[in-house]
C-alpha cells in the first residue's frame, strides 16, 4: 500500500515581509510597503511547472472578486520578458512581480509553485503561509482577513477542496 502525506504549513507566529524592489509585468515597481497596505493573498510561481496552467483562472477570479478590498498578486522566479510571456500563455492576470535571481521568494518561504501567504496590512508580516492552496485555506485567509478589513463572503467553490500543489523552487 503506497501512503500519499501532504503537509501544510503553517506559521507559528507571523513572519515579516522581507524588504525588496521588484519590478512586476506590468512595469511597476513593487516593495514591501506595496503588498502590505490591504489584506494580501501572495501566490508563488515556478515558471513552466506544470500545475500552473490550471490554477491561473482561479486566482485571476479570486483577485477580481476582492478587487480593493484583498489584493492577490504573484512572484515568479523569472526575468519581466520571461515572466510576461509565460503569464500572456498561461492567461495569468493577477499583477505578476518578477525575482529573477528568487531571493525574495525564498525569503518569504515558499518552496513550491502554488505555495501561498497572507499579509496582514496591520502587523505588516505574513500570518499565514501554505505548501499549496485549496478552498478551505483560502477561505481561512480571507475569514482572517476579515478582522483587518471589509472584505466580502463570496462562494469559494470554483477553487479545488482538494489541496494544489507544484514544483519545487
Amino acid at each position: 500500500m503506497i501512503t500519499t502525506i501532504i503537509t501544510t504549513t503553517i506559521l507559528t507566529a507571523p513572519k515579516s515581509v522581507p524588504a525588496f524592489n521588484l519590478k512586476g509585468i506590468d512595469g511597476l515597481t513593487y516593495t514591501q510597503a506595496s503588498l502590505t497596505k490591504r489584506p494580501t493573498i501572495v501566490v508563488f510561481w515556478n515558471k513552466g511547472c506544470p500545475h500552473n496552467p490550471s490554477s491561473a483562472p482561479i486566482f485571476n477570479r479570486l483577485q477580481k472578486d476582492h478587487a480593493g478590498k484583498v489584493s492577490v498578486v504573484g512572484f515568479i522566479n523569472a526575468p519581466a520578458a520571461e515572466a510576461k510571456t509565460y503569464a500572456k500563455t498561461i492567461k495569468l492576470t493577477i499583477p505578476l512581480i518578477t525575482d529573477p535571481t528568487g531571493k525574495t521568494i525564498e525569503k518569504m518561504g515558499a518552496t513550491h509553485s502554488l505555495d501561498i501567504a497572507l499579509i496582514n496590512p496591520k502587523s505588516k508580516k505574513i500570518e499565514e503561509y501554505s505548501n499549496g492552496y485549496k478552498q478551505s485555506i483560502v477561505s481561512n485567509y480571507l475569514t482572517k482577513a476579515r478582522s483587518w478589513s471589509t472584505v466580502p463572503n463570496l462562494k469559494l467553490d470554483y477553487i479545488p477542496a482538494k489541496m494544489q500543489s507544484g514544483c519545487g523552487f
